[in-house]
């Protein structure tokens, strides 16, 4: 029987993958005309692509497991499977932080700057979403390159090469294997593969999720401040001009009237003479 941990991460991985997988029909039901002219669609819809690559991942990282080192019948996986679906979980979770980050953007220059769709198409948009791929697949490749993708065990085990052990939960995900073999190789043996995976982990999930919290924050702070400075436009008194300010905009006036008016006799006086001009002449 698959443990309860198991089926509460299979449960909400599947309300996520349901609920992007909703989105992103809804988005392309819309149309692709939708998709070419709005930006706000089409990076919602790479969100949604995201979610659902990662929530699926996590659903089959249980049954993924090399059915070498696990006697559970829900098991059916071998190495390959399992370096598969924790590269798609990474490049997945990645790139759902990235987008994240790419929609509030979005939405900052739209309301703060008053960027349109078009210019911020044009300047930003498909550069990010270039951006966005290159950094989730590069961090996935990262792990799968230095052996980081390994089965396991939820609970505590006591073999020393990674052998059966009947009713342990296993998962994929960037671990050593044997697993504890670097905290303590005396009692599990050398690693034989995820040698780095400790210091790795951080480079591929801690980090990016660090400088995707800095940025949200930032990008708030930004929201907040412009719509502070908004509010106090709005709410601020009206300014009464002084009696002298009045005095000097009506000296003013009164001086571009009678300028106004010097011009138009002048203006008078030249036409009359070119009329006694034309007179004298005939």
């Amino acid at each position: 029987m698959i443990p309860s941990n198991a089926i509460v991460r299979i449960a909400l991985a599947s309300l996520s993958c349901f609920g992007s997988t909703t989105i992103a029909a809804m988005i392309c039901r819309a149309g692709m005309e939708g998709l070419r002219k709005s930006p706000y669609s089409r990076i919602v819809f790479g969100l949604s692509i995201s979610d659902i690559l990662l929530s699926a991942s996590i659903i089959a990282s249980i049954f993924a497991v090399p059915k070498s080192i696990s006697d559970s019948n829900w098991v059916v996986g071998t190495n390959g499977s399992c370096e598969a679906v924790v590269f798609t979980i990474i490049a997945g979770n990645m790139a759902v932080l990235l987008y994240t980050v790419f929609l509030t953007f979005y939405f900052l220059l739209r309301v703060k700057f008053s960027m349109t769709p078009q210019a911020f198409t044009e300047r930003y948009e498909y550069k990010i979403h270039a951006l966005i791929w290159f950094f989730a697949l590069g961090g996935a490749l990262f792990g799968l390159i230095r052996k980081d993708y390994n089965p396991y065990a939820e609970f505590d085990i006591s073999s020393h090469h990674g052998q059966k052990e009947g009713d342990s939960s296993y998962m994929c995900m960037i671990v050593d294997f044997p697993q504890n073999c670097v905290l303590d190789p005396e009692t599990y043996g050398p690693c034989i593969r995820g040698e780095h995976a400790i210091t790795d982990v951080l480079i591929v999930i801690a980090m990016p999720t660090a400088l995707t919290f800095v940025a949200l924050v930032v990008i708030l702070c930004l929201f907040t401040s412009h719509i502070h400075n908004q509010e106090s436009l709005l709410t601020a008194p009206p300014v009464v001009a002084s009696s002298s300010q009045l005095g000097a905009q009506r000296s003013s006036r009164s001086g571009s009237a009678v300028n106004d008016v010097d011009v138009s006799g002048s203006a008078i006086a030249i036409g009359n003479g070119h009329e006694h001009e034309h007179e004298h002449e005939h």
